[in-house]
């Protein structure tokens, strides 16, 4: 018995053993889930108003508030925004399809969408607008303190990342381009939500939370393509938060992955099949060895310019076809190094400074391969990093905190003190982007080579000249224009440009008929240079059939309109000049179909009404020219040969009080 018994014991024993062992790791495990829940409560218990926000928040508005004074540049401001109709006119159903959506090789028909109701509820004010760009960027500030407080439990930190992020002079572009930032802000507005949601459903396994990440996701890939990076993000941020490998978080990423293939297609697709004529392909003929370097070139200066920010431009160029730089080929290297040291801190399980390279490569990833396989007008862009930074500061910030005891003043004063030089540097290259003629001069005067020729500067110098001949500076955009043919002949903008200066001086001359014709004909030449270079230009059928007009030769202009419409069925200046060739011509029903497509495509162009009363009014339809006078006077009171063609409809009519009141109206204008 009593071997029995001890028989017993020694089977408990090592039983005992092996539980007190597995108490030890459940109380280990407890001990660690409980630290881990009070770090999360302890996340979830601070305020919003903490004053490393108020901080991030405040030292950025220092940086911007100027932005408000700020022109429109006419560097895609006015193609993408305020002479696009869809925007204009908030026609939401085309800005979801790809007709209206793909606008010139992207697709983004919720920021289009955003950008339109703003136009639409302030009216077209541009203080209001560029307030709205301030308030998104903002937000974005909000966003990034919650994603990080979150993720490392500590407001200090999270503030100052926040803060870099908001006042960094390379974001200045993202904000104070309309162009850009109406798609830059708006993506990275919806990605940041969609972030923060996935971190919270981290911490919280509410599946509402990642239902509400990908709904957000959506919007972000309706904004802009860069988007599409996210689900390989979440992937990084399991990492960093230690989340097991397993089955069920590769599904709950699929719709996700879903969208991302699907929105990565349409980037693809679109990026070649876009117009890249004005790159002017000669100049930009590089190989794939070639573009492979100017990638890794690129990714290298996106670094080192987030660190120390010199020379920033709003069009970096390439170096010429042929003399490329040696220093470009160390950059390849760097990368390497870059990827490199990734590996080895996997290894290391030091999963911030992994976590931090991966944030910054995945969000600049998608710039970077699209820029292989087709070359971009320029060799990189600060708006490319305006959320890939936060990786590098991320990176920053731990390194300066973690290594406090080695610095001998407190260590968050020194990120404080590289914020507020960021804040000044940002505030003055707000002032930069005041105007195209800012824009560009600044352009010029940083990408010139000393006693060469630079052929990208091509279009800084024929934007700036746009601005000058809008300003009536008609030397200045004239010597602007010639410049850029003589930095690339193949550049067809260029004499486009100058040929319409030619034009618009021979209009001038109707009196003098013979320096007239010699003027169009020098117009001319430049028009037929323009279509030999880019036979696409719209604007030079438009402008040679205007001159063709004017010289009587009414069916060779219409020719001319008609190719310009061809080439886009909504180029408002095709449709008037053919609608007044037609009303020359006494076509007038021709006319009248013009006019009705021009009105919607702009149901507010009083003249075109105006034109179209006229038509009616030759065909006798009375009812009807009185109905569109009525509306042109509507849109604008202010037009005294409204007043004056109503008067002779009503009369027609035998309405002689009416007509009466409509001339002593334009009497007393």
């Amino acid at each position: 018995m009593a071997k029995n018994k001890n028989s017993k014991n020694q089977d408990k024993n090592p039983n005992s053993k092996s539980n007190t062992g597995k108490d030890k790791v459940k109380k280990g495990s407890k001990q660690k889930l409980k630290k881990e829940s009070k770090v999360k409560k302890s996340s979830d218990k601070l305020s919003p108003f903490s004053p490393w926000l108020l901080l991030a928040i405040g030292l950025s508005l220092v940086a911007y508030f100027s932005l408000v004074n700020n022109q429109f540049i006419n560097y895609d401001d006015d193609l993408y925004v305020t002479e696009n109709p869809l925007i204009q006119n908030l026609e939401i159903k085309e800005l979801f399809q790809a007709k209206g959506g793909w606008f010139y090789s992207q697709y983004s028909p919720v920021a289009m969408t955003l950008l339109g109701l703003e136009f639409k509820v302030f009216n077209g004010n541009p203080k209001m607008i560029r307030a709205t760009s301030i308030l998104i960027h903002l937000i974005n500030v909000l966003l990034v303190f919650f994603i990080f407080r979150r993720l490392l439990g500590n407001e200090m930190a999270a503030g100052l990342i926040a803060m870099l992020f908001g006042v960094h002079p390379m974001q200045v572009e993202s904000v104070s381009w309309l162009a850009a930032s109406f798609k830059i802000g708006t993506y990275a507005m919806f990605f940041l939500m969609a972030c923060l949601q996935y971190i919270k459903y981290l911490d919280n396994q509410k599946k509402a939370n990642l239902v509400f990440g990908f709904f957000f996701f959506v919007l972000a890939c309706m904004c802009k393509e860069q988007a599409v990076a996210l689900p390989v993000l979440l992937l990084a941020i399991d990492y960093f938060k230690k989340r097991n490998f397993s089955t069920a978080l590769i599904i709950e990423k699929i719709p996700f992955f879903v969208v991302s293939m699907i929105f990565g297609y349409i980037t693809l697709t679109a990026s070649s099949s876009g117009d890249v004529s004005n790159l002017a392909e000669k100049v930009y003929n590089f190989g794939f060895g070639e573009r492979l370097v100017f990638a890794c070139y690129s990714m290298g200066m996106y670094i080192v310019k987030l660190i120390v920010p010199f020379k920033l431009s709003a069009y970096y160029t390439y170096p010429r076809a042929g003399a490329i730089p040696a220093y470009f080929y160390v950059f390849p290297l760097l990368v390497i190094g870059l990827i490199a040291s990734m590996v080895l801190a996997y290894i290391k399980d030091k999963r911030w400074l992994v976590f931090g390279i991966l944030f910054f490569l995945i969000n600049v990833g998608l710039t970077v391969f699209t820029s292989l396989l087709s070359v971009r007008e320029v060799i990189m862009a600060d708006r490319y990093v305006y959320l890939p930074c936060l990786g590098i500061f991320f990176i920053l910030v731990h390194l300066v905190i973690s290594n406090k005891d080695k610095i001998p003043f407190p260590s968050q004063y020194l990120l404080l003190a590289m914020g507020l030089i960021f804040t000044v540097l940002s505030f003055f290259r707000v002032q930069v982007w005041k105007t195209t003629e800012t824009v560009f001069t600044d352009v010029i005067n940083k990408e010139t080579i000393p006693n060469k020729i630079n052929p990208y500067l091509a279009m800084p110098y024929n934007n700036r000249g746009i601005f000058f001949k809008g300003n009536n500076q008609i030397d200045k955009a004239r010597k602007d224009f010639e410049s850029a043919i003589k930095c690339n002949s193949s550049y067809p903008s260029g004499y486009m440009n100058r040929g319409n200066i030619y034009f618009n001086e021979g209009m001038a001359l109707q009196n003098n008929p013979t320096k007239m014709n010699q003027l169009h004909d020098l117009a001319l030449a430049d028009y037929d240079k323009t279509l030999e270079l880019d036979p696409k230009t719209k604007r030079a059928y438009s402008a040679r059939g205007g001159i063709y007009a004017n010289r009587g030769q009414y069916e060779k202009a219409l020719v001319e309109m008609n190719k310009s419409i061809e080439l886009d069925s909504r180029f408002v200046n095709g449709y008037s000049n053919r609608a007044l060739i037609y009303l020359r011509m006494n076509r007038f029903q021709e006319a009248i179909q013009d006019c009705t497509s021009l009105l919607k495509l702009d149901p507010t162009d009083a003249p075109i009404y105006d034109m179209r009363g006229v038509c009616h009014a030759n065909l006798k339809n009375y009812d009807a020219a009185i109905a569109d006078y009525t509306r042109a006077i509507k849109v604008n009171p202010r037009i005294k040969s409204f007043y004056q063609n109503r008067a002779k409809s009503y009369r027609a009519k035998g309405m002689e009080a009416e007509a009466q009141r409509d001339e002593a109206k334009a009497g007393s204008m």
